[in-house]
């Protein structure tokens, strides 16, 4: 008489530990392989301490009589929080300035949308920011001309780059802007616009940015292919910024990147972000919520510097009549203006403001 095979018996909770850590450990080793991606990589940034939680819950939940469980699941957790504080490591310190010896910069930046919202109120709030410098997004010629008479009497030195539809620019400054440039890609529209500022603490490059939107569809393909076309745009705005060195820069506006994608990580890497660095919480700036009443949910507008640029304050205004949210940041600089002790230098606001003050506006010619 042939005996019945023995039945095997599997122990239910072995059976689940080791369930959740397979799982746990597959999504952080698909997260970590994939992370230059825009699918795995802002996986990872949602993912990464959700993951690592549960993985370290299951180890401690196998400690007692399942070592081997515990190891793996402690080794997920360790890999999520090891590639974290590496990412930390890597991203751009702000260079401290002795606040004695600073100049100080505020600066605005904002996409204005280029048709609807308020424009009325849009305006207001960029008066109302008091900035020494405006960087401005979806400029058309009927904004150029709201601009014109709105900020020109306290912002002489203007680059205008105004166009139908999403891609045009504006600069408005108290300070001089020189060695105006566009960079675009053949045949389109452009993705900056740059120039430099020169302050009484030294020219400082800067770029005003509206990188490539993302379509409006959830294929995969076409948003992977729009997140290589940011990073190639940011590439070329980089070089710009880098002709005279790797030295004091300025790279803002709207950038159609969150912050918990791979480009951002890689532009922190070199960049500060003037948000980013002054606050625990920085604001979402898409979409403003009185046009959107889930908003805002993403942060993609920036004020980014480098070198000896040193962030001291970055606001988000919600008073506006874009889709967009307002961001405004003080900036301290290396370097005090030449004539503060006797008076105003040749460039400081109260030179700029008095009446006469010689006004100056520029159009861009593409590269």
């Amino acid at each position: 008489m042939a005996l019945a095979p023995t039945p095997i018996i599997v122990d239910r909770k072995t059976l689940l530990l080791a369930l959740g850590v397979v799982a746990c450990g597959a999504c952080a080793a698909a997260c970590l392989a994939g992370r230059e991606t825009l699918l795995l990589g802002s996986a990872l940034w949602f993912l990464r301490w959700p993951v690592a939680a549960l993985s370290g819950l299951l180890g401690l939940g196998a400690v007692r009589g399942r070592p081997l469980l515990a190891l793996a699941a402690l080794a997920t957790a360790g890999a999520l929080s090891a590639e974290w504080m590496a990412e930390r490591a890597d991203r751009a310190a702000p260079q401290p300035v002795p606040a004695r010896d600073a100049f100080e910069l505020t600066l605005v930046t904002h996409n204005v949308l280029f048709r609807g919202g308020d424009p009325e109120r849009t305006v207001e709030a960029l008066v109302a920011a008091d900035a020494d410098v405006v960087a401005l997004q979806e400029v058309t010629p009927a904004w150029a001309a709201r601009l014109e008479r709105s900020l020109r009497a306290d912002h002489p030195y203007a680059l205008l780059a105004p166009r139908e539809g999403a891609l045009g620019y504006a600069l408005y400054s108290r300070y001089p802007l020189t060695g105006p440039a566009a960079l675009r890609a053949h045949g389109q529209g452009g993705f900056a616009q740059c120039a430099r500022l020169e302050l009484p603490s030294g020219p400082l490059p800067i770029c005003n940015l509206h990188l490539s939107a993302p379509p409006l569809t959830a294929r995969l393909r076409a948003q992977e292919a729009n997140a290589r076309t940011r990073a190639a745009q940011w590439e070329r705005v980089k070089a710009f910024l880098d002709m005279g060195g790797k030295g004091p820069a300025l790279a803002v506006g709207d950038l159609n990147t969150a912050d918990h994608e791979p480009l951002y990580r890689r532009i922190a890497s070199e960049f500060v972000d003037a948000a980013g660095t002054t606050a625990l919480l920085p604001g979402r700036t898409f979409p403003n919520p009185d046009l959107a009443p889930l908003g805002p949910l993403v942060r993609i507008d920036y004020v980014l510097a480098r070198g000896g640029v040193q962030p001291v304050e970055a606001t988000v205004g919600r008073d506006t009549g874009s889709d967009h949210l307002l961001v405004r940041a003080v900036l301290r600089l290396r370097g005090a203006p030449p004539h503060r002790a006797s008076g105003p230098g040749p460039g400081s606001r109260e030179l700029l403001r008095r009446p006469g003050a010689r006004a100056r506006t520029e159009r861009i010619t593409p590269l």
